[in-house]
């Protein structure tokens, strides 16, 4: 997956000979985080809907980060998950892994909530290619 940023939009492709498909970030008045989940042919990600509060670490404020999906050749973005959603991983089973601030929230494919686990300081979660495990980094 190849992208690029115009001034209204993700401009994204599979590849050099590809279509390029125009994904509109106007929903979002501040995005944390996007990724390609090639299994699913979907971009997920995390971010405040227009309107919403944006992250402030200033202000200690985390804002009102959710996460979507967008089928590119569709270019709509769909909620997936209502709860505070950071640092997204896709899961080749369909679901998603998402920081919630105090642990991780592991989702069905439809965003239902399957399991929440409370773990320390880390970084982001990482979903290995072949999909067996999350691994998270230590800060």
């Amino acid at each position: 997956m190849f992208r690029r940023l115009d001034q209204e939009a993700l401009l994204v492709t599979p590849g050099p000979d590809a279509d390029v498909f125009r994904v509109p970030l106007q929903p979002f008045s501040f995005v944390s985080a996007i990724r390609w989940c090639g299994h699913q042919q979907e971009l997920i990600l995390t971010g405040a809907p227009t309107g919403r509060r944006v992250p402030d670490v200033g202000a200690n404020e985390r804002g009102d980060l959710r996460l979507f999906r967008c089928d590119p050749r569709h270019g709509v973005w769909q909620q997936v998950h209502r709860g505070y959603a950071h640092d997204p991983v896709c899961l080749p089973g369909g679901g998603y892994v998402v920081h919630r601030g105090a642990g991780l929230t592991l989702l069905d494919g439809q965003g239902a909530v399957v399991r929440e686990v409370k773990v320390g300081r880390f970084g982001c979660p990482l979903c290995q290619p072949w999909g067996r495990q999350v691994s998270l980094l230590k800060l």
